[in-house]
């Protein structure tokens, strides 16, 4: 169907607007479409969704890579017909007490198939969060995913505590930024890794040192000042995990969420054999959907305590250029994608 079919919304109630990706590639390869609108089925609500939020895993499974990706969801092309695991939107049809009409929900759909950059979506019930009155809409949407991966490394992983010294790199990213928030939340110190040109925003955060990843070496610096951390969480992959020994406190946790595969093989593998010789700890973990963890970051972000940078806001007709930014890290904050 050609695009300029699809930019308008369908009449009737059987059709909608979506994202798709006819195969993988570049933003290029996507084409606002229009599709059939889906029916829910026993234990799943239909939600209109507002807002659609650009992860990395968005872009790495448009492109399928790694290439790993295509024995999960499609070795010539992906199976899956619209993007997107982030979104947040209203309900408007649902069997679930829960979830009258007219609920405002939030989702990660990171176990179900993806399929947010649609106007319409069926969720089961189970995977779905009610969105606080004093929550907007594009502030839940950012939070699905990366939120629950910066919660889950830092809570279960890092078991990170009050008074504990934490670093956060790539703190401008999606996941970097609320990271930073979510261990500031947990009472910790946080020091953060990040551009000049990101550091006010990172700052603004909650950040208690900032340190410039372009004009010196985090790691030589935070050396020489005899600094140690108990917890690191790597969101960028782009040194060797073991640089950040040095900087590692004697029975602290390096946490890898985001790379190349190389990097993230390093860590599962090399890390789990080295932790624990000398008291230090190396991982890399897969973040879970969780509605109960989305909550409570909808909670915390309720009072206050987290909201996610938000660089651009941009309409379903210019979801590639959308994908584009987010994937380039052209703007500082996440990448909205508006499907009103």
């Amino acid at each position: 169907m050609k695009n300029d079919d699809a930019e308008r919304s369908a009449a009737d109630n059987t059709h909608m607007r979506a994202l798709t990706v006819p195969r993988y590639g570049g933003p290029d390869v996507l084409i606002v479409t229009q599709m059939p609108r889906p029916i829910p089925g026993a234990g799943e609500t239909l939600v209109r969704v507002a807002w659609g939020a650009i992860n990395a895993a968005d872009w790495r499974l448009m492109r399928a890579d790694p290439w790993m990706v295509r024995l999960a969801f499609g070795l010539r092309r992906p199976r899956f017909r619209a993007l997107g695991i982030a979104l947040s939107g209203t309900v408007v049809e649902s069997r679930s007490k829960r979830f009258p009409i007219g609920t405002r929900v939030a989702a990660d759909l990171s176990a179900a198939g993806c399929n947010a950059f649609a106007e319409y979506v069926c969720i089961a019930d189970t995977d779905l969060a009610t969105v606080p009155d004093a929550v907007e809409l594009d502030q839940a949407a950012a939070l699905p995913l990366a939120g629950t991966t910066a919660l889950q490394a830092l809570r279960d992983h890092a078991t990170v505590e009050s008074g504990a010294r934490v670093l956060v790199t790539g703190a401008s990213g999606a996941v970097g930024s609320l990271a930073v928030q979510v261990a500031r939340d947990m009472g910790a110190e946080v020091w953060a890794v990040t551009r000049a040109n990101q550091a006010p925003m990172v700052a603004g955060l909650g950040a208690a040192q900032i340190l410039d990843r372009e004009s010196e070496d985090p790691i030589s610096h935070t050396a020489r000042s005899n600094v140690r951390f108990d917890s690191i969480v790597d969101t960028s992959g782009e040194r060797n995990i073991f640089d950040y020994a040095s900087i590692l406190a004697p029975t602290g946790t390096y946490i890898l969420v985001g790379g190349p595969m190389t990097r993230l093989a390093q860590a599962a593998i090399v890390g789990s054999m080295r932790s624990h010789r000398n008291g230090k700890t190396w991982k890399t973990f897969t973040a879970k959907a969780n509605a109960a963890d989305l909550s409570f970051l909808l909670d915390r972000a309720a009072h206050g305590a987290i909201h996610a940078p938000i660089g651009a806001r941009l309409p379903l007709t210019r979801g590639p250029e959308a994908m584009r930014l987010a994937e380039e890290h052209a703007v500082p904050g996440r990448v909205l994608i508006d499907m009103a």
